[in-house]
């Protein structure tokens, strides 16, 4: 019998509760000297969320879809711990002139505080130490196949 990780149970509620499917998209014009950038639509109740996120990894595939629900939960965070765009492009390692840059927190200014609204904000997900180096739930997540 195997154990799922806290943080992965609460990941498959969210998705279940929400009857939620996720897919992917990579960015055709990332912006430049930065990790691979994607857009990832969430369909919950019939309502479309089109969140950009970063797959620093270039790991995300739309048959892991917990995986695919933890970077756009990372990148919620990311973006509600910001102060403002220069902070978030600085946190990002975004180059904060180019309009790409822009662009993506325009659609993260839009679209976060929609899904937030149907999901909450009081949500435990892998913690970003154990999602940089592959340690518990996040090797248990990267290795869930159709979820």
């Amino acid at each position: 019998m195997t154990c799922e990780h806290e943080e992965i149970g609460t990941l498959r509620k969210i998705k279940d509760k929400h009857n939620l499917t996720l897919s992917i998209e990579k960015l055709r014009k990332a912006p430049v000297n930065s990790y691979v950038r994607v857009r990832i639509t969430l369909l919950l109740n019939q309502i479309s969320i089109i969140i950009p996120a970063c797959d620093e990894l270039d790991e995300a595939n739309s048959t892991n879809q917990l995986l695919l629900l933890q970077l756009v939960l990372m990148e919620c965070e990311a973006f509600e711990s910001s102060t403002d765009f220069l902070d978030w492009a600085n946190s990002e390692a975004l180059n904060a002139s180019e309009s790409k840059v822009m662009e993506l927190y325009g659609e993260l200014k839009t679209e976060v505080p929609k899904l937030r609204e149907i999901i909450g904000t009081d949500i435990k997900i892998i913690s970003d130490w154990d999602f940089e180096m592959n340690a518990g739930a996040a090797y248990e997540l990267r290795n869930l196949s159709n979820s």
